[in-house]
């Protein structure tokens, strides 16, 4: 076992027990059902309530299952904890995140293919369906150490890309630390703030 210290949104320091081994698919899939739960939720705790604190009614957000682009197939099981880390950042800032079945039947009813990442069009249909104010994309592709990652929030009411956020960092316990200061640090303080960024849209 070795430490990790991951650096909190907080600016506090948060010291973990992580896996020599972790490498190997056993360990991760330990990691990801037994230490990344609490970790994430851990997370998400001082995020601050930006648009709780501007509205009465929180917004009502989507939020699409973050969809693996990757060569091979060793990091799609990522998807779920990936989807889980965006949805906790959203809820911590005062989101109506609704339920992952709702959109999936929304998205079975239009015979959409939900092994491919969902595209703008359908996204924003789908949750406008659904009676949400917002529609969250994202894919992710892991080559090496590394993830490239990508977060597009689309406006229902305006039908249009209201922010977006990419990188590519180290894949380790650290980049859901990462994850999340850039969420709630970031993209979730300019969607609260009525900014907009120009960001590569990827076409599905």
């Amino acid at each position: 076992m070795r430490d990790a210290r991951m650096r909190h949104a907080s600016g506090k320091t948060v010291a973990l027990k992580w896996p020599s081994s972790m490498t190997t698919l056993e360990n991760e899939s330990i990691v990801r059902r037994v230490l990344l739960p609490p970790f994430l939720m851990l997370l998400a705790l001082p995020a601050l309530p930006l648009l709780a604190q501007q509205a009465a009614t929180p917004p009502i957000c989507v939020v699409f299952t973050v969809k693996d682009l990757s060569a091979g197939s060793d990091t799609r099981d990522y998807e779920q904890t990936i989807t889980e880390a965006v949805s906790a950042a959203f809820q911590a800032a005062g989101f109506q995140v609704l339920p992952a079945a709702s959109w999936q039947d929304a998205a079975d009813g239009l015979s959409l293919d939900t092994a491919h990442p969902v595209g703008e069009v359908d996204a924003l249909a789908i949750a406008g369906g659904l009676g949400a104010d917002l529609a969250v994309t994202g894919i992710y592709s892991v080559q090496g150490d590394e993830i490239y990652y990508s977060v597009q929030c689309w406006s229902v009411p305006s039908r249009s890309l209201a922010a977006g956020y990419q990188a590519t960092t180290p894949f380790n316990l650290a980049f859901f630390s990462g994850l999340n200061v850039a969420l709630t640090t970031d993209l979730i303080p300019r969607l609260a703030g009525g900014e907009t960024q120009v960001v590569p849209r990827v076409i599905f």
